[in-house]
This record gives C-alpha cells, sequence and structure tokens, in this order.
C-alpha cells in the first residue's frame, strides 16, 4: 500500500477531505480547535521584508496566547512557530511571490 493511500484512508475515516494548493511541504491538517489567518498584504506597500513577516506573525501568535493567560514563546532563532513547552500551538506556512503574501499561520486555542 503506498504511503498515498494509507493519507487517503486515514482522511476518509475521519472525514476530513484534501484540497492542493501552492504551498510547499506535504500534508497540513487543519481542523477543530485551530484558528488559520491567510493574509494577504503587499509587503512593499507596508514597508516589511518577507523575516520581518514572518517573526511579526509569530510575535502576533506569542501576544493571542498572551491574551488566554499563556505564556508562548518562540523555540530558536531563525525557526518559526510558537510553543508552549513541548508544544507547538502555532506554525506558519507563508507564501511570499512578488512581495504579496498569501498562506499564513494556524494557532491551536485548545489543547
Amino acid at each position: 500500500m503506498s504511503q498515498g493511500w494509507d493519507y487517503l484512508k486515514a482522511m476518509q475515516y475521519i472525514g476530513t477531505e484534501l484540497h492542493y494548493t501552492q504551498r510547499g511541504g506535504d500534508i497540513t491538517y487543519h481542523g477543530p480547535h485551530q484558528a488559520i489567518l491567510y493574509p494577504v498584504i503587499s509587503l512593499r506597500d507596508v514597508g516589511l521584508g518577507a523575516r520581518n513577516y514572518v517573526e511579526r506573525l509569530d510575535l502576533t501568535m506569542i501576544e493571542m496566547a498572551s491574551l488566554h493567560g499563556v505564556k508562548a514563546s518562540a523555540r530558536k532563532k531563525c525557526e518559526t512557530g510558537v510553543w508552549v513547552g513541548d508544544r507547538k500551538i502555532g506554525a506558519i506556512g507563508a507564501c511570499i511571490s512578488s512581495r504579496i503574501t498569501s498562506h499564513g499561520l494556524t494557532f491551536k486555542f485548545q489543547h
């Protein structure tokens, strides 16, 4: 049985659908208790570079967690994502083309 078939069987089992995008990576699951944000922004218009944009997405998730009394933090310099201890609660999957953003982040608001 191929790996692709395993994914399809697992998806059928939990009642999900497969959608293809231009974003890299293998498979991303968005499910209950996740906030998904896909901003479309001209980085040129707001005066941001790609790295600064991604860092601001991380900071936004850290601030969102703080509003709910959760102490979250970035893991290591030059790594994206937000963590509470060993649990990853926020991930970034941004796409930037011609300095226009698409895709963005997913944030687990309950674990």
